[in-house]
């Protein structure tokens, strides 16, 4: 049995009205991710999918957040078949820059990653008390570092080119301190061992 026109007609129009829907991340589960959003005051959706930037091969991880604004996209028009689409700046989440040649991101507890395309260049900065760390077989580096602050490695240095301090380098010690004779004893005590 068909349903009267106007029953079918308030149906399709809220159908039509679920199709694209904006909300508030309302609760979050983390595994398996999933939320739930607020549509409208009082009206929240049961547990829906949440859409990352790849998750086949390469896979991303950044979970979305209690109170971050949404659109659900329902298929039918129905919000129990909904995936939640994320990354709307409000007024209480605002977009981290403005700038068009800056590629930023931004964490709650002060870190931010800037890659600044018009001036190439990167800029990371760690919150207070931070630390970064990179586990790789060999690190290449081509380019000059300017580093302050100390250093402390557990294997071997190695230079091919010099190596000096704030008075002169190891090459300059040598010529110093190789020639030189030991003023002890009759006769002087003859010179230290060969150049190096």
């Amino acid at each position: 049995m068909s349903l009267p026109v106007e029953q079918m007609l308030s149906e399709l129009q809220r159908r039509l009205a679920n199709v694209v829907r904006k909300g508030k991340v309302h609760s979050v589960q983390l595994n398996p991710p999933r939320c739930r959003v607020e549509v409208q005051p009082g009206v929240v959706t049961t547990w829906l999918p949440w859409s990352h930037g790849r998750a086949a091969n390469r896979r991303d991880w950044e979970p979305i957040s209690v109170g971050e604004q949404v659109v659900v996209l329902s298929e039918s028009g129905e919000l129990n078949n909904g995936v939640v689409i994320a990354g709307l700046h409000t007024a209480a989440n605002p977009s981290p820059s403005f700038d068009p040649d800056q590629h930023v991101t931004e964490y709650d507890d002060g870190t931010r990653v800037v890659y600044d395309r018009k001036a190439h260049a990167l800029t990371v900065t760690i919150a207070q008390g931070g630390t970064a760390e990179l586990n790789c077989s060999v690190f290449y580096v081509n380019a000059d570092i300017v580093h302050n602050g100390n250093q402390t490695t557990s294997g071997n240095i190695h230079a091919d080119g010099e190596v000096s301090d704030g008075v002169r380098t190891m090459s300059a010690d040598r010529g110093i301190y190789n020639g030189h004779d030991h003023p002890h004893g009759d006769p002087v005590t003859s010179k230290v061992n060969q150049k190096q």
